[in-house]
């Protein structure tokens, strides 16, 4: 497994971004995990073409699929995620508390208890971004990518 974690240390991304990743190889030994509140919002970028699913907590059922790029908002109760087969190439953005609408262009209250699609938050940018991800080999290019992307959709008039 390959973990590659970097805090943003330019603006405007610091004290807004608390943390992006690059992910490769993750294989737990079972395809549903449940992922607990934390009061972030999170960006993720499937780079493995692979769908994933968000089931119901209580019954099992599934839900919703994503694929290619979702924010999951801010949730009260853990979310149950999968997919088939839980070998896992993503990257990932996770909001500092209160920090994301200069990024999303839109009060996280918009997203809570939610996971909605990237593309209905950041229009083709995203998917145009993570075509490009998935051409890199190199998981720092990648992040400075994502990075760059960041600093360019940050709107200052909606900084708190």
């Amino acid at each position: 497994m390959q973990y590659v974690p970097r805090i943003p240390d330019c603006d405007p991304l610091v004290g807004a971004v608390e943390v992006m990743f690059f992910l490769d190889g993750y294989s737990p030994d079972h395809v549903r995990e449940r992922i607990v509140p934390n009061g972030r919002m999170t960006l993720v970028l499937e780079l493995d073409g692979r769908t994933r699913y968000v089931f119901d907590n209580e019954t099992g059922e599934l839900l919703q699929t994503c694929r290619h790029a979702w924010l999951s908002g801010v949730h009260e109760r853990h979310i149950t995620i999968g997919e088939a087969r839980p070998v896992n190439r993503l990257m990932a953005v996770q909001f500092a508390p209160g920090a994301s609408m200069p990024f999303t262009h839109r009060p996280a209250s918009d997203f809570r208890n939610a996971v909605v699609n990237g593309d209905s938050v950041f229009g083709a940018s995203i998917l145009e971004l993570r075509e490009t991800i998935v051409s890199l080999e190199d998981p720092e290019e990648r992040l400075d990518l994502l990075e760059s992307w960041l600093v360019e959709r940050f709107d200052a008039k909606l900084a708190v």
